[in-house]
């Protein structure tokens, strides 16, 4: 009996459990003497050490050993009570916690309404719900797409999205799985032309018996802006970056020679070309000097007579 208790101890200490037990008496093989028992003992938990989690799985260490040192962003490190309540039994040699930088990559992509294609150049306005001084601003790239590590992981933002030619949009942006793309879709603000009202004054100056009378006039002429400029569209990414191109996006009514031009604030022509346009929407590049220094440039489109049809302002950084 002293026996079955010591072995009935050694599992214990051991953290094991009973998986089988047998009775071997030498009664039940046809042998006289004391009966004979055997405990077969099975660990419940095997010491293979912690736990490891990567992004949010489980993984084991074979894993681990693929990841690239470079591409950790944080290692936490649970032990004791804490991780077993958290993670169970798997969890009594401890917790090892490893965030990559891609986990805390956050996609955004903004689209137009009716068209489905990413908006170049919009701006995204972060501001923390917990510190409205605590904001960030990105511009989108060609695609409309903007990638960012710098959101802090389950703070809550509002955002605030802008294009040029489009209608601003407000939303709150919480925690995305790794992955996963947040989607903003801007509609075009369309505004119609409105009836300009110009006053015009006459004066008549009469002299009579010595004296000088003057008589005035006024007339009203309701004018309507244009509703058929020859020219429309836009220009991104803005703002530019020092050297690369200035992308131009124009509406076409009438195929007629057009000259196309940057210039400073000083209305100096820093490049200018010459271009055979096509009925339609065109696209063009125009290059930049990485030497142009920082500052508000003009995008100008002029008829072959010299005459501007259109003028858009851009930021270079």
């Amino acid at each position: 009996m002293r026996y079955l208790y010591i072995s009935f101890f050694l599992c214990l200490i051991a953290g094991n459990s009973f998986s089988q037990s047998s009775v071997d008496s030498a009664a039940t093989k046809g042998n006289p003497g004391p009966a004979r028992f055997f405990i077969r003992c099975q660990a419940t938990v095997k010491d293979d050490g912690p736990l490891w989690i990567a992004d949010g799985v489980v993984v084991g260490l074979s894993f681990i050993r693929k990841i690239d040192p470079d591409d950790i962003e944080s290692i936490d490190i649970l032990k004791d009570n804490y991780a077993a309540a958290v993670y169970g039994n798997r969890a009594i040699n401890g917790v090892v916690i490893i965030t990559t930088k891609a986990a805390r990559m956050r996609q955004f992509l903004v689209k137009d309404l009716l068209e489905g294609n990413g908006v170049p150049g919009a701006t995204l306005t972060f501001i923390s719900l917990k510190n409205e001084k605590d904001s960030l601003r990105f511009a989108a790239d060609e695609e409309g797409i903007v990638k960012t590590t710098l959101l802090k992981p389950g703070e809550e933002y509002k955002v605030e999205v802008s294009s040029v030619g489009y209608k601003s949009l407000s939303a709150i942006h919480t925690y995305m799985p790794p992955g996963k793309i947040s989607q903003f879709v801007l509609e075009k603000d369309i505004k119609e032309n409105q009836p300009a009202s110009v006053m015009s004054y006459i004066l008549h100056r009469r002299i009579c018996c010595g004296c000088i009378a003057t008589i005035s006039k006024s007339i009203s002429l309701d004018l309507i802006a244009d509703r058929s400029l020859p020219v429309s569209g836009r220009i991104y990414p803005n703002p530019l970056i020092r050297g690369s191109a200035l992308k131009v996006e124009m509406g076409i009514q009438e195929e007629k020679p057009l000259q196309i031009r940057i210039t400073n604030l000083a209305g100096s022509a820093l490049r200018s070309m010459n271009y055979r346009p096509f009925k339609g929407m065109n696209r063009i590049e125009l290059p930049t000097e990485s030497q142009w220094a920082a500052g508000i440039y003009f995008m100008q489109v002029l008829d072959e007579k010299g005459k501007l049809l259109k003028q858009d302002k851009f930021l270079i950084q």
